[in-house]
């Protein structure tokens, strides 16, 4: 039997996009930040009705973010959004809409774990179609 090395590098791509695979499922799964025993689990402030709204360079809208209530927990430096919808702005395209029960936003501000019930949407235009996504879990990687 003769290697074919097309069939060696399918197996390899294969391999590949596998354990590509496995790390960012297992990346997702992360669990929530957890509100350890022994700290203030309360609050240090909360907001209800929250909105906040991010610009770009050029002052254009960039990204929205609402949520029924924001509660900050100070010792772990979280905030956690109830019924969080967060809408992400693109020049030229229509916007996308990323909803869920509950979002957990890090303290380096730089992405959102949602859970429970998350949709992903997008209206379509002339050239674009419809499209609608549901997950358990989405993790958001704001830049």
């Amino acid at each position: 039997m003769t290697f074919d090395l097309r069939r060696g590098l399918l197996a390899v791509l294969l391999l590949t996009a596998a354990i590509t695979s496995w790390w960012f499922l297992h990346r997702i799964t992360e669990p929530a930040p957890s509100l350890t025993a022994g700290e203030n689990q309360e609050p240090s402030y909360y907001i209800d009705n929250f909105e906040a709204t991010v610009m770009n360079e050029e002052g254009q809208r960039k990204y929205t973010l609402t949520a029924d209530t924001m509660q900050h927990f100070e010792y772990n430096k979280t905030l956690r959004l109830d019924n969080p919808h967060l809408i992400r702005y693109t020049v030229g395209r229509v916007p996308i809409h990323a909803k869920a029960d509950l979002a957990w936003f890090d303290d380096n501000k730089k992405e959102i774990l949602m859970t429970g019930n998350v949709k992903i949407t997008r209206t379509g235009s002339s050239s674009d179609q419809n499209s609608e996504m549901s997950t358990p879990k989405l993790r958001i990687l704001l830049d």
